[in-house]
């Protein structure tokens, strides 16, 4: 048995009733409880990576200190709430200096599993293993030609936070398909609706069950 925490945002919450707001399958966090681990889901809704990396660090720090932890990174600009983006600061620049502040908190816990979610990776990191979840379940980013250089991420064409700091990043393309609906966009991005809930933006417990086939992996 081991002691597994887990952080993120909503990505780490499982499969939820789309009417009901009631929970249907506790997601990665039941996988691994079946298998026998002692599971500290730590992840919340509409959270951010610095919020949650700095949790996982003071876990760490100060305990109770768990055997692996799970971080599921969600969009950089998220951070914004927490870390405002210098006057002159390009996109590019302010989620290259957020992934490195990341780094160095991870750096102070022992062992990490990484995933790529919202934020997808693209280097290899300082962690124990590292996994982007869309790779998993063999999705394809579209339309790449249009984003920026170093635009690491899915879920930057779609936050608010992204639109009001760099409109001039927020991809055209996207943007005439978005309108005003927020989950137009995703409907069209996703290449296989079969790993997510209707609402085409969350995983179901499938793609939860993927996640957690590559983590057990990952603790032998």
């Amino acid at each position: 048995m081991k002691r597994i925490s887990i952080h993120g945002c909503s990505w780490t919450q499982g499969e939820w009733h789309q009417d009901g707001g009631y929970q249907l399958h506790g997601g990665v966090e039941t996988y691994l409880t079946q298998a026998g681990h002692a599971v500290r889901n730590m992840g919340r809704v509409g959270d951010s990576n610095h919020r949650q990396i700095a949790k996982m660090r003071d876990l760490w720090q100060h305990g109770p200190r768990p055997d692996f932890s799970v971080v599921v990174l969600t969009d950089v600009c998220r951070d914004l709430e927490h870390r405002p983006a210098e006057a002159d600061e390009t996109l590019e620049q302010y989620i290259q200096r957020q992934t490195q502040w990341y780094q160095t908190q991870i750096d102070q816990c022992e062992r990490v599993l990484v995933v790529g979610g919202l934020q997808v990776i693209r280097a290899e990191w300082r962690c124990t293993q590292q996994v982007n979840w869309f790779d998993l379940l063999d999705l394809v980013e579209p339309w790449q030609e249009h984003w920026p250089a170093n635009f690491t991420n899915y879920a930057t064409v779609e936050e608010h936070q992204t639109a009001g700091r760099w409109p001039a990043h927020w991809p055209q393309s996207t943007r005439q398909i978005q309108g005003e609906n927020h989950d137009t966009a995703w409907r069209v991005l996703v290449k296989n609706r079969q790993w997510f809930w209707p609402d085409g933006f969350h995983p179901n417990r499938e793609a939860h069950r993927k996640l957690a086939d590559w983590v057990l992996g990952a603790l032998l």
